[in-house]
């Protein structure tokens, strides 16, 4: 058996690979556009947080209609049906309130990471906001969102053991209340995005 022979070992037949000089998609393009894609995400979150907003008043005032008015009736079945699939709702509304407040801290923590990825960028802006504008709107935005659940939560466990007027008053009151600034925080970002 024969050794195999040596080829001509050399690379001058070979042409080099060329690239394009400019890349057809830069990194500052792709973190613009997770970047969209982030803040069309806590665009969606703000909707859901003011749909469900609206949705639990409406709730509360169904619960406020249906809690007995005469003291005999607070002592006998004071839950009725249709109390109880109330509070039901307003359950299921306050765990939406939980599941945003969970997807916007998700977006925050995207955020952070796609900017540390990006080496800290300051080319990446929109109409007004640069990188760090967003990650401080979401933070803020995070801290309201728990501040808010956890308020709402309280209205949840006890509007349905409020007979009185005045506190079933104060639990609707307590629950449509929203921080002014929350609203306009919403519409600063719709600004952002379109």
């Amino acid at each position: 058996m024969e050794t195999p022979e040596k080829r001509d070992s050399s690379f001058s037949s070979l042409t080099p690979v060329r690239t394009p000089s400019t890349p057809t998609t830069s990194a500052t393009t792709i973190v613009s556009n997770r970047l969209a894609q982030i803040v069309k995400k806590l665009s969606d979150n703000c909707k859901e947080w003011e749909s469900q907003q609206q949705h639990g008043t409406d709730i509360i005032k169904a619960i406020i209609v249906n809690i007995p008015k005469d003291s005999s009736a607070q002592n006998a079945d004071h839950y009725t049906a249709s109390l109880e699939r109330l509070c039901k709702q307003l359950h299921a509304c306050v765990a939406i309130f939980h599941d945003v407040n969970e997807t916007t801290k998700k977006c925050l923590e995207e955020l952070r990471a796609l900017w540390a990825l990006s080496g800290q960028s300051k080319d990446v802006q929109s109409k007004s906001w640069n990188f760090e504008q967003y990650i401080k709107w979401t933070e803020e935005t995070v801290e309201e969102f728990q501040e808010i659940y956890e308020i709402k939560k309280i209205v949840m466990e006890e509007i349905a053991h409020a007979f009185e007027k005045s506190d079933l008053e104060l639990h609707r009151s307590i629950w449509e209340f929203t921080d002014p600034y929350l609203s306009l925080r919403f519409k600063f970002l719709e600004v952002e995005r379109t």
